[in-house]
């Protein structure tokens, strides 16, 4: 038999910061973490803030995964050409 494999999902807000994230990425009991941003993005538009969780995750043994819509991250997307919309 397979094990059932859990994760925890988190739902960022608006107002919460990278630091917020980080502790909630480093609390959870799960390997698995879903993190669903909001519709603005808030602190994932930054490059370095995506970084720093992807270490963070890594440090902890714990694999994170965004749920997100594509358009979300195609209308943040600077260089993004229409082909590509």
């Amino acid at each position: 038999m397979s094990e059932k494999t859990t994760k925890d999902v988190i739902y960022v807000d608006v107002e919460d910061d990278i630091t917020d994230v980080v502790n909630k990425i480093k609390s959870s009991k799960e390997r698995i973490i879903a993190i669903v941003p909001p519709k603005s993005l808030g602190v994932f538009r930054s490059a370095v803030n995506i970084r720093l969780l992807s270490r963070t995750a890594q440090k902890a043994d714990k694999k994170i995964v965004f749920l997100l819509q594509i358009t979300q991250l195609l209308k943040n997307y600077v260089g993004c050409s229409e082909k590509y919309l």
